[in-house]
């Protein structure tokens, strides 16, 4: 009994070491609707647009959703002619245009229940089909209007639950 125990602790030790290793590293961005204020990954960052909510989802400004999910802004395209944005990182692409509630995912599509669009010259997004695309959660904490987008970076492709 005693060396079961001791194997169930050692156990957890290992876990705990290989999740605290830089290639486990978490990042988490936390966002408020109606402030311009966010922090991003640990820094604080002033949006010139804020989060807002429409038809039941939370709306975010593009450039900072994307620096919440680490897309770099040289993985960020825009095509003004079909209001297309497509978004990288080294494991997946994701495409969605203005308007439509169609999400474009590696190879595969998704329907959302709300479609991006262009508040006050910025692409705003639904922040969750958006952040688990690139296999990010979202939580919602209804008291203080907070989003908050956690990334566990463990190297492995996003899941698309919808098709």
């Amino acid at each position: 009994m005693r060396s079961k125990s001791l194997l169930t602790i050692l156990l957890f030790l290992l876990l705990l070491g290989l999740f605290s290793s830089p290639a486990f590293a978490a990042s988490e961005s936390q966002f408020t609707v109606g402030s311009t204020t966010a922090i991003i990954n640990g820094t604080p960052v002033t949006m010139e647009v804020a989060p807002y909510i429409k038809d039941g989802r939370t709306f975010m400004p593009l450039a900072y959703v994307t620096q919440a999910l680490g897309v770099s802004t040289d993985h960020i395209n825009w095509d003004p002619g079909s209001q297309t944005v497509n978004l990288m990182n080294d494991t997946n692409v994701v495409q969605v245009q203005i308007g439509s509630r169609v999400i474009m995912v590696g190879g595969g599509q998704a329907l959302m229940d709300v479609s991006p669009e262009i508040i006050n010259g910025r692409t705003c997004l639904p922040i969750g089909p958006i952040a688990q695309a690139f296999g990010a959660n979202v939580s919602w904490n209804a008291l203080n209007q907070n989003v908050t987008i956690g990334f566990l970076d463990c190297g492995g492709p996003p899941v698309l639950t919808e098709s």
